[in-house]
């Protein structure tokens, strides 16, 4: 939804106020102080870093082939 928009046009779009940024390493950071109990997190999405451990450029590459064949 954020691509190529100006921070005002998503507010628009997703009817927002206003918009916070937050790094991974913060958002992580609130959530453990929140809940000591977890301290491992899925942040692939964010980071790249994938919690299997076995997932690198070369495997995304292998799959972004496998989906235009």
């Amino acid at each position: 939804i954020a691509y190529g928009r100006e921070i005002e046009e998503i507010n628009d779009l997703i009817k927002a106020d206003g918009l916070i940024f937050q790094d991974i390493e913060d958002l992580v950071a609130a959530v453990s102080e929140e809940n000591p109990s977890i301290t491992r997190f899925e942040t692939s999405v964010f980071d790249g870093n994938y919690i299997t451990g076995d997932v690198n450029q070369a495997y995304l590459e292998r799959i972004d082939l496998a989906r235009n064949e």
